[in-house]
């Protein structure tokens, strides 16, 4: 596993020619500001399987993300904490991701969760010209942190539940329609958090049935604690 970490440095600096090529299969970057997407423009990663990306000084912004974009058919495992990302761009780089077998998610509060959602979720066809993102996904983690003192929109339970047992609720075999080809594969591991503890209850009540029938679900309130600055230093190795 190859780590990074960046502070204040511009990214083209740290891009030297030699490492434009890397045969790297896990990268995991910690970010201590804001997040540049031009740090990958000219990065060559042919073995990557393992992405992972993380700010520790709260919600931090992430500019050009769409340069991850020739990064992104190879990977197995995406991890996205702490950044604000628009909704549209992140869609596009999971568009751009028909092997991800692993997707973690912590965006600002302010993100369209709910649009998010139902581009997520599957929609059997018989014309088969659903465009199905995603179609090997098995585990999702999807953390909502929220911000004190922010009014933040309702969580979308309902139709993040409806995207959960669509992705339950595949016949084995099912044909991808759009993007790839292949299998769907039954969502098979959920682990959600977040702030509002309504949200995390009403989330699990409604998964018992898919959670007795094979999936492995974790819910949890997030604290303050666990977001705070100080106890985000403290864990830096488990990441938050």
């Amino acid at each position: 596993m190859f780590y990074i970490r960046l502070e204040d440095v511009p990214a083209p600096a740290i891009v030297y020619e030699e490492y434009t090529f890397l045969h790297l299969s896990d990268l995991r970057i910690v970010f201590l500001s804001n997040a540049d997407g031009k740090l990958f423009q000219n990065l060559r990663l042919p073995a990557i399987k393992t992405l992972r990306l993380h700010s520790f000084l709260g919600v931090s912004q992430f500019s050009n993300p769409l340069n991850l974009r020739h990064l992104m058919s190879s990977l197995t495992t995406f991890t996205l904490i702490n950044f604000a990302i628009h909704v549209n761009d992140l869609l596009d780089l999971l568009r751009l991701s028909p092997n991800l077998l692993s997707l973690e998610f912590a965006g600002s509060s302010d993100i369209n969760h709910e649009f998010l959602f139902e581009h997520l979720r599957y929609v059997e066809s018989p014309d088969c010209e659903v465009e199905v993102l995603l179609p090997r996904l098995e585990r999702l983690s999807l953390h909502v942190p929220g911000h004190d003192g922010q009014e933040v929109a309702a969580f979308p339970t309902s139709t993040f539940v409806n995207m959960i047992k669509s992705r339950r609720n595949v016949e084995s075999g099912t044909s991808v329609a759009t993007m790839t080809t292949g299998t769907l594969s039954s969502l098979s591991r959920l682990t959600f958090s977040a702030r509002d503890k309504d949200a995390v209850h009403e989330v699990e009540r409604a998964l018992v049935s898919c959670c007795s029938d094979g999936l492995i679900g974790q819910f949890a309130v997030i604290t303050n604690k666990r977001w705070g600055f100080k106890n985000r230093h403290d864990d830096l190795e488990h990441w938050y």
